[in-house]
């Protein structure tokens, strides 16, 4: 028997580029660049939601302090001191005595 040398088929960069494997790895390239635009789309898409969410966030931080102060400034001017002197320019007095009910006999 003859021993032949066995040819062992090495894997190189100029296999690697051969027409035939290029074409045969066309869909498999195709899916990878889909999934690449689909990763930076989703990615870009949540940024700007971050930015949305932070904005409205601000937003109702400077709403709660305008409601606080608000809130504030109606109770100040609610007190019976502050409404007895608003009112005496109109020439409504404050009662001396206190409220009594009117019944029915």
């Amino acid at each position: 028997m003859h021993n032949k040398e066995k040819k062992t088929k090495g894997f190189g960069l100029k296999d690697l580029f051969q027409y035939d494997r290029i074409v045969r790895n066309i869909p498999m390239l195709l899916l990878l660049m889909f999934l690449a635009l689909l990763y930076i789309w989703n990615r870009n898409a949540a940024y700007r939601e971050m930015i949305e969410v932070e904005k409205t966030q601000k937003e109702l931080k400077e709403l709660n302090w305008q409601f606080i102060s608000l809130k504030k400034e109606l109770n100040n001017k609610s007190m019976q001191t502050h409404v007895a002197r608003s009112v005496e320019a109109l020439g409504i007095e404050n009662r001396a005595e206190p409220p009594f009910k009117i019944r029915k006999k």
